[in-house]
This record gives structure tokens, C-alpha cells and sequence, in this order.
């Protein structure tokens, strides 16, 4: 029986474990992509320091109600180990091209306890890297709320490494490449080149798919005037709204009952016209 190897690295430490798949090649489709998206997790400073190695690295939860501090640790990292190989899925591209190897993901655990800016630092391609940030990202959408770092005893924000070691197994369990047209979805650096008085970070959209209400969610580091615009692929505009928006955190509920299903784009314009920051998003039909 051939196995897939997960390793990972938690906190300064390496921890492994060995996933044994019983069943033939399983295919996981996009039907169920939508809650694979990363839920909002906007810190309540997005300024304040990121440290690299606190007193007290974060903790992945469940296991808070130990006592002695090593087997509290020790319980934290076999419960994270547990979900990323319980939702890991091997590629379809990386399966038919025998990818393997390591790709290396750094995400902040954030004081609130929630994971962002989840960023890959070495990739492998072939869609290996959509689906370890898909996994991250299913944190947020899961509700897991970490143990937040401390720093003098005070909780802080933490950058994480997880390193997500890929080994080809004709029985892996695999994910549709359909699966990852929506995983990262949005793009706050089209004004490359445009000068543009207020720039945009940590956008996302949730849910996605979506069938009655888009929420949004972002951060501006200007306050200015701007608008909301939703376009078909096509080009055509089917949504506009007058914004203002604020330096800082910035959350929108936009109804979508009337729009037809489909491939959308969801854009934010400064009042200059400037494209700050865009998103792909699927509209489904009501059942």
C-alpha cells in the first residue's frame, strides 16, 4: 500500500505524519468549493509588529484544557496535523504529472485568533499551492480560532511556517482542477504603473460561490471616495454603487438576489476611476 507523507513545521520544530489512503483515486469536485473560502479575518490593527518567535507561539485549538504545557503543545500540533491531512487533497494536474515535493506556506495568526495573508514562499505548481492556501483558508471558513501568540503575556500577532511535503500515491484522494479556478481569488495590484491616492489589502469575498448576498471585506490605508461595480465576463456592468470608503477596516453587504448565475467581477474604484482591488466570484441560482 502506497502512502502520502504530510510533514510540517510548527512553531521552530519539525513534527511528520504518515496519511495511509485505503481507497482507490477519488475525485472531489467543485460542487463543493464554496466553503473553502476564507471567512473575514481583519486584524484590529493591521499595523501593529508581526513577530517571527514569541514566549507563547500560537496554538492550533482544541486542546486548551490541558494542563501541562509540553502535552498542551504537543496536542495543538497533532490536532493541526490531523486537519491539514483530514482536508488535504492531491491535485488533479499534480496527480496526472506525478508532482511532488515540498511547497512552504507562511500565514499571521492574528491576536483575534483568526489566520491571514496566507502566502506561499516555495511552490511546487501544478495547483499544489491553490490547495495548500485552500487548506489554510479553511480555518477561517471552519470557525477554527487559534490560541494567539503572547508576548509578555500580552497576545500578538505571529507569522507561521508550514512546509506541506506532496508524495505521489496512485491512491490519493484527488481534487478537481475545477476546484481551484476560485482559490485567491482577488487582486489588489492591477494599479501597477497608476498612480492611484488610496491602495487596498486583505481583500476578500465570502461566500464563493455565493447565491443571495456578497460580503466584502478589505482595508484601505486612505480614506477617499470611490464605488462598487460587479461585471459580467463579458464586460457589461451589472452593479454600481457610490462608496466611501475609510482608512482601515472596511466591510460591505451587497444583495444579488435579482443577478443572474454566472461567472462575475467584483470591482473597487477610487474616484479617479482607478481599479484598487478586484475579485472573481460565482453567482449561483436559488434552489
Amino acid at each position: 500500500m502506497k502512502q502520502l507523507l504530510l510533514l510540517s513545521f510548527l512553531s521552530l520544530s519539525y513534527f511528520s505524519y504518515l496519511f495511509t489512503v485505503t481507497e482507490k483515486a477519488t475525485i472531489v469536485e467543485h460542487k463543493s468549493h464554496a466553503a473553502y473560502f476564507s471567512q473575514n479575518c481583519i486584524p484590529e490593527d493591521p499595523s501593529a509588529q508581526i513577530f517571527q518567535v514569541v514566549e507563547d507561539m500560537p496554538r492550533f485549538p482544541g486542546c486548551e484544557d490541558i494542563m501541562d504545557t509540553a502535552e498542551r503543545k504537543q496536542c495543538a500540533s497533532r490536532k493541526m496535523l490531523d486537519f491539514v491531512y483530514d482536508n488535504l487533497l492531491y491535485p488533479q494536474k499534480a496527480y496526472d504529472n506525478r508532482t511532488e515535493g515540498t511547497a512552504v506556506v507562511r500565514f499571521i495568526v492574528e491576536k483575534e485568533g483568526c489566520v491571514s495573508n496566507a502566502t506561499i514562499l516555495r511552490g511546487l505548481g501544478d495547483n499544489t499551492d491553490q490547495e495548500v492556501l485552500r487548506v489554510i483558508n479553511l480555518m477561517n471558513t471552519e470557525g477554527m480560532r487559534w490560541s494567539p501568540g503572547k508576548q509578555r503575556e500580552n497576545p500578538v500577532r505571529v507569522y507561521f511556517n508550514l512546509p506541506v511535503k506532496f508524495i505521489w500515491t496512485e491512491n490519493a484522494t484527488i481534487g478537481s482542477d475545477d476546484l481551484y479556478n476560485f482559490i485567491n481569488p482577488c487582486d489588489t495590484t492591477i494599479i501597477s504603473g497608476r498612480l492611484a491616492g488610496c491602495s487596498i489589502d486583505h481583500f476578500n469575498v465570502f461566500p464563493n460561490p455565493v447565491v443571495e448576498v456578497l460580503n466584502i471585506s478589505f482595508l484601505a490605508d486612505a480614506s477617499t471616495m470611490g464605488s462598487i461595480n460587479i461585471y459580467d465576463t463579458k464586460g457589461s456592468r451589472i452593479i454600481h454603487q457610490t462608496q466611501f470608503i475609510s482608512a482601515g477596516a472596511n466591510t460591505e453587504r451587497i444583495p444579488l438576489g435579482d443577478v443572474d448565475s454566472g461567472h462575475m467581477i467584483i470591482a473597487i474604484h477610487d474616484a479617479d476611476g482607478n481599479v484598487l482591488g478586484a475579485c472573481h466570484f460565482l453567482k449561483l441560482e436559488e434552489r
